[in-house]
């Protein structure tokens, strides 16, 4: 049982009342939950979301979401259905039209027989963009992702295919696109052989002193190291081109500084990366030269916000709240979409308070991603 919290109601510039939402909170079973029930009259649809609200002032996560979209003779076009998925850190959506159809948006499935989890999203934005996801992988640290944007004309902005296979207790062979990585992991160093080319050894140190013949690892090193192990070689090379020291950290610690080159990060995979993506974006940044990060590129900030735009224009709080952490500021957060487009290319949160925000960007975000994932691919040059 539970009760009204808020209710709000929104009005443009001519005071036109074009949406409303109302709050409610209940307690099932040791557990808080929070209702947003949302009516926006510009685009005549209804939105329900439910999250569960941790303890601690912690970060709510999205357990389901139905959106329901109506025509202007207020006659259902269709239902847009997201649940947990068996994966955690993914959904399940898909959308239910009239006549019973389904049209599947997102997959997650976990397959005991082979030990593997699959992840398949197949996603339209708002101009029509498709986006096709594809990641498979083990708890073996073998891993498969395709992932391909399409705009509406059949053009192509991103295809990404990336494969990681584990040889031994430790090595690693990785690949992105016709590029092959063999990397092999020792408890002071890793080496990476790219195939027909020198081979890179990156020293893992204990002494500060000595950062700028390696990293340093402050923390748990061998828990670090495992962690390394399961990258992608060309983002250990990223790592080992800018950055000088990786600190374990727990909870929601994780950053990156600058001015260190220091990650701090917890013994995740997508955090790592998306702290990676951070010293990516800001390797070339200082006080005096801030316009040479990625998320200063003007032709970046035109692309996101007109994606912004259109996606503020489409939906209302109930599900801009799920991406808002992107959305901040008159251009956006754009250093953070850089990083998350980063972790992407690559992994999946484990954080199921992530997930949401995964999901929007991917969907509606798309030309956004592409034009990232360019800049991430090509940041030597």
């Amino acid at each position: 049982a539970g009760g009204l919290n808020t209710h709000s109601v929104y009005l443009d510039k001519e005071m036109n009342r074009i949406g409303e939402q109302k709050l409610y909170y209940y307690k099932e079973n040791g557990k808080t939950y929070r209702i947003k029930k949302a009516i926006d009259y510009r685009n005549n649809t209804t939105t329900k979301v439910r999250e569960e609200v941790p303890k601690n002032n912690g970060n709510p996560e999205v357990t389901d979401e139905v959106r329901i979209v109506r025509d202007k003779n207020n006659n259902i076009v269709r239902k847009e259905m997201m649940t947990h998925s068996e994966v955690t850190g993914a959904y399940d959506h898909k959308y239910v039209y009239p006549d019973g159809t389904e049209k599947v948006i997102t997959t997650a499935r976990r397959f005991k027989e082979n030990g593997k989890d699959v992840i398949h999203k197949d996603m339209t934005s708002l101009d029509g963009t498709r986006t096709q996801y594809n990641l498979e992988f083990d708890q073996n640290g073998n891993k498969k992702l395709e992932y391909k944007i399409t705009d509406k004309k059949g053009n192509v902005l991103m295809n990404l295919n990336r494969s990681m296979e584990r040889l031994s207790e430790n090595k690693v062979r990785t690949t992105n696109g016709d590029k092959v990585y063999d990397v092999t992991f020792e408890a002071d160093k890793f080496t990476i052989q790219e195939k027909g080319k020198d081979s890179i050894v990156v020293p893992l140190l204990d002494k500060k002193k000595d950062a700028e013949s390696g990293i340093v690892i402050e923390g748990d090193k061998s828990k670090m190291v495992a962690l390394l192990q399961k990258l992608p070689a060309d983002q250990l090379m990223a790592i080992h081109n800018i950055v000088r020291t990786i600190v374990e950290c727990e909870g929601n610690q994780s950053s990156y500084l600058p001015a260190l080159n220091r990650i701090k990060t917890i013994n995740e995979t997508f955090t790592i990366l998306h702290e990676t993506g951070h010293a990516i974006d800001f390797r070339n940044s200082s006080p005096f030269k801030c316009n040479a990060s990625i998320n200063n590129d003007k032709d970046l900030q035109k692309i996101f916000n007109k994606e912004k735009k259109a996606f503020n224009d489409a939906y209302p709080d109930a599900q801009r709240n799920h991406i808002g952490y992107f959305l901040k500021g008159k251009q956006g957060n754009l250093a953070e979409v850089v990083a998350e487009t980063n972790a992407l290319r690559d992994s999946y949160t484990q954080e199921m308070y992530l997930a949401k925000r995964n999901q929007y960007l991917q969907q509606f975000f798309p030309h956004t991603i592409a034009y990232i994932n360019d800049k991430l691919e090509n940041y030597n040059n």
